[in-house]
C-alpha cells in the first residue's frame, strides 16, 4: 500500500453541506500511523477554501493528548491563510483535556451538524444592476442646462451661515475646554504587575486505589522543548534534600504548597510563548519499578543523568504549549506502578 492510501485509510474526507469533515480513523494516533495521518490533516488544510471539521469521536480515551498540539497548530495555520480557513472538532465530552483549558483548541462540537452549522457563513452579495437597451425614458435630460438648488437661494446661503457660526463656535469652546481640563494618564500594567501573572498552574496528586490525595512537597520542572546546551546538571538530592530549591538558568523549578497545588508566573519562564516540558516528581510516593526507559531517553535529551534525577519517586510527565496571554492549568497524579 502506497503512502497516500495509508493516509486516506487514518483520515476519511467527505463534503457536508460545502465544509469538508475529515474522520480519524481508531487507529490513527498509534505511533506507526499518527505521523501519516498528521501530514494528511495539514495537506488537506492547505488545499481547502472552505471551513473543515475534524472529528474525532473514533479515538480512543486519552488521545486528545496527542492530537491537541496538532488541532492548535490547524488552528493558528488556518486562521492565516487567506482565504481564512474555519477550524472545528467534533468529539465527545470525555475526550476533553482536563477542565478543557490545557490547550488553546478549536471549538467542540457534538455533531457534524452542530459544527457544520456553526461554521459556514452565509454570504449575501448585491443583485447587479441591469438596464434593458429598449427602455427609452420619455423625458430627455438636457445636461447643459443649469440647475439651481435651495442652497442656492437666499434662504439656503442663510441656514448655511448659521451652520458654519454654530459648528465653529462649537469648536473653539471644545477645544478651550480640552486645553484647560486635567489630563487623564492611561493605566498601564506595571512590569511587576506582567511578572506576577500565573501562566500555569494544577494540582500534583497521589492515586491510592481509587482515591486520590494532594503531594505535599513535589516538584514540578518547565523547561522550552529546545535541548539546551549544556544539559541541565540536577539530581533528586539537589530537589529535596536541601533547605532551598536550586536556580538554573531556563529551567522553572516550583514545590507544591500543602493542598498540592503550583504555580508557575510569567517571570519565571525563560520563553514566552513556545512548547515546553514539564515533569512532576512526588516526594513521598515511591516506586517499586525502574523509570520507563522512553521517558529515559526523552529525558536524556535535557539532562545529564535522568536516572538520578528521578531516583526511586514516582514522576508524571506532559509537553504543553505555553502563551503567557493564556492561563491554563495541568494536572498531574501519580498512579502507581
Amino acid at each position: 500500500m502506497s503512502t497516500s492510501e495509508d493516509a486516506e485509510s487514518f483520515v476519511a474526507v467527505s463534503q457536508h453541506s460545502g465544509t469538508v469533515v475529515a474522520r480519524l480513523a481508531s487507529f490513527a494516533v498509534e505511533s506507526a500511523a499518527w505521523p501519516k495521518a498528521q501530514e494528511r490533516l495539514k495537506s488537506l488544510l492547505l488545499e481547502a477554501s472552505a471551513p473543515v471539521v475534524i472529528d474525532c469521536r473514533d479515538l480512543r480515551q486519552g488521545a486528545s493528548e496527542i492530537v491537541a498540539p496538532l488541532l492548535y497548530d490547524l488552528l493558528v495555520a488556518g486562521r492565516r491563510q487567506a482565504p481564512r480557513v474555519e477550524i472545528g472538532v467534533v468529539g465527545k465530552p470525555e475526550q476533553s483535556i482536563g477542565a478543557s483549558s490545557a490547550f488553546l483548541l478549536p471549538t467542540r462540537f457534538e455533531t457534524i451538524e452542530q459544527a457544520v452549522e456553526a461554521l459556514t457563513e452565509r454570504r449575501t452579495t448585491r443583485v447587479p444592476l441591469k438596464i434593458s437597451p429598449d427602455n427609452v425614458a420619455d423625458n430627455i435630460s438636457e445636461w447643459d442646462r443649469p440647475r439651481f438648488s435651495f442652497w442656492q437661494s437666499a434662504s439656503g446661503q442663510i441656514l448655511l451661515t448659521i451652520l458654519v457660526a454654530g459648528l465653529t463656535f462649537g469648536l473653539v469652546g471644545y477645544s478651550a475646554s480640552v486645553s484647560f481640563s486635567k489630563p487623564t494618564l492611561p493605566r498601564r500594567h506595571g512590569t511587576e504587575e506582567r511578572d506576577a501573572r500565573i501562566v500555569i498552574q494544577g494540582n500534583v496528586q497521589r492515586a491510592e486505589g481509587r482515591a486520590l490525595s494532594p503531594d505535599h512537597g513535589a516538584v514540578v520542572l518547565a523547561w522550552p522543548n529546545t535541548p539546551p546546551v549544556p544539559k541541565f546538571k540536577l539530581t533528586a538530592a539537589q530537589l529535596f534534600d536541601v533547605p532551598e530549591l536550586p536556580v538554573l538558568a531556563s529551567l522553572v523549578i516550583v514545590q507544591t504548597t500543602g493542598e498540592g497545588r503550583y504555580a508557575i508566573h510569567q517571570a519565571q519562564l525563560p520563553q514566552p510563548t513556545a512548547s515546553y516540558r514539564f515533569l512532576a516528581i512526588s516526594k513521598t510516593a515511591i516506586r517499586d519499578e525502574p523509570p520507563d526507559q522512553s521517558t529515559l531517553t526523552a529525558l536524556e535529551q535535557f539532562f545529564e543523568d535522568p536516572r538520578q534525577l528521578l531516583g526511586d519517586r514516582r514522576y508524571a510527565s506532559q509537553e504543553l504549549f505555553v502563551d503567557v496571554n493564556v492561563t491554563k492549568d495541568q494536572n498531574f497524579v501519580f498512579a502507581g506502578l
